[in-house]
């Protein structure tokens, strides 16, 4: 019984870690895109000590992003035999925030709120953080229908439940709540059953939730899920909280300890640009970019490629303040060069408001991964050219000046 349990988790966990697959793509090309990106910028700066010294410093930076992104997902991926341990659930939901991250598109906020208290359980570390990752996993696909929404993770500590002796008379309860599109009694009743699943066939096993029903049983505690059509779904998981631990502070691997703290840190974005031959030279000479991204060392890296160029780039961390801009102004950019994931609005959608403002105005998108860029949405939304990061300078020169010129750009390096 236990190595069928065991050979469960360890499948489900494959099946996350295929999830996973698609976000720390994202991440790790940008964090690629940032480190080549300020390369290129250096070599060409070779007679500027202090502007190399610059990229330089941005290139070790992103790669020391790349080098924490890689240890979160070999923890997470760790074939292990479960050990108990004194446990801070707070510090498990913190070190697991970047990862989350990963996962979740900018279109999703991400609000945490109680992970900076200690709450001292007994339990297995890994499958804590499988226990959080399936839990968010389901709530980011339960808002692609709508795209985006609220993704909330709640710790408190609440009285023990009739049903669940605690010997602190206290319990931990962590709420994930989404907003997405939420479940009918009929699916909902049915959720912790093994190979259940309302997702398409090959988009998943019906693992998920059962796995966590029984990592949840194993710690003592209770799941419990409260879910509305339209108005999103709720899960609470409550795990009883000991005395022992209360006052320690947490180490590196979550264990609770008496001294020792753990750094975390986000990927970032990539972008761009290019060393251009004369003809291309002329047409970007002046050019008025309209760039939109949400990561600073992304736009960074792009606006001094594209500044070297010749081009005059605005450059906006905020999609809805890009569209601000354009319509006042509307006769005053030729090219929009947009970031496929951000906060509030996707790229695709950006460019759909563009042309709305101003019909043919040329729009490049820059993506590491995007469910939503199928090739009849990519049709709707008529962008002059699709890349996919990391991408050389030189070709997203050559693409940008492709694009003003107003060639037909055959559109690749899609998906992942």
């Amino acid at each position: 019984m236990y190595k069928r349990q065991s050979q469960v988790r360890e499948a489900q966990k494959l099946e996350s870690l295929g999830t996973l697959a698609g976000g720390v793509a994202h991440d790790f090309n940008n964090l690629l895109g940032v480190i080549r990106g300020n390369a290129e910028l250096a070599r060409e700066s070779l007679d500027d000590r202090d502007e190399v010294a610059d990229h330089l410093a941005a290139v070790l930076d992103a790669s020391e992003r790349a080098r924490d992104l890689v240890r979160q997902i070999l923890t997470f991926s760790r074939r292990t035999t479960p050990h108990e341990h004194i446990v801070d659930l707070g510090h498990v939901v913190r070190t697991l925030v970047p990862m989350l991250r990963s996962l979740i598109p900018r279109t999703v906020q991400l609000d945490v709120m109680g992970g900076d208290d200690v709450y001292a359980i007994r339990g297995d570390v890994t499958q804590l953080q499988q226990l959080l990752f399936n839990l968010c996993s389901n709530a980011e696909y339960a808002m692609r229908p709508t795209n985006g929404g609220v993704l909330e993770i709640r710790l408190d500590i609440i009285l023990s439940p009739d049903d669940m002796p605690a010997d602190s008379g206290r319990v931990v309860r962590m709420r994930v709540r989404d907003t997405g599109v939420g479940m009918p009694a009929d699916v909902r009743d049915r959720v912790f059953e093994p190979f259940f699943t309302t997702k398409p066939t090959g988009e998943g096993t019906g693992l998920g939730l059962s796995v966590l029903h029984g990592i949840v049983a194993s710690h003592g505690g209770r799941v419990r899920v409260e879910s509305t059509p339209g108005e999103g779904t709720t899960f609470d998981v409550v795990l009883p909280l000991i005395a022992e631990g209360l006052g320690a502070t947490p180490g590196p691997t979550g264990h609770a300890t008496p001294h020792g703290t753990h750094a975390v840190s986000r990927g970032s974005l990539a972008g761009n640009a290019p060393n251009a031959n004369g003809s291309e030279r002329d047409v970007l000479m002046g050019a008025r970019i309209m760039l939109v991204d949400d990561e600073p060392a992304v736009a960074r890296v792009v606006e001094r490629a594209l500044t070297r160029l010749g081009c005059r780039v605005r450059a906006f961390s905020d999609p809805g303040e890009a569209l601000a801009a354009l319509a006042l102004a509307p006769t005053e950019t030729d090219l929009v060069l947009t970031d496929q994931t951000m906060p509030g609005m996707t790229g695709d959608v950006l460019t759909e408001g563009v042309h709305r403002l101003c019909p043919g105005l040329p729009v490049v998108i820059v993506t590491g991964y995007s469910y939503r860029l199928t090739p009849e949405r990519l049709a709707a939304i008529g962008a002059a050219a699709i890349l996919q990061k990391p991408v050389p300078l030189a070709v997203l020169g050559n693409t940008v000046a492709a694009a003003l010129r107003g060639d037909v750009i055959e559109a690749g390096g899609l998906g992942s």
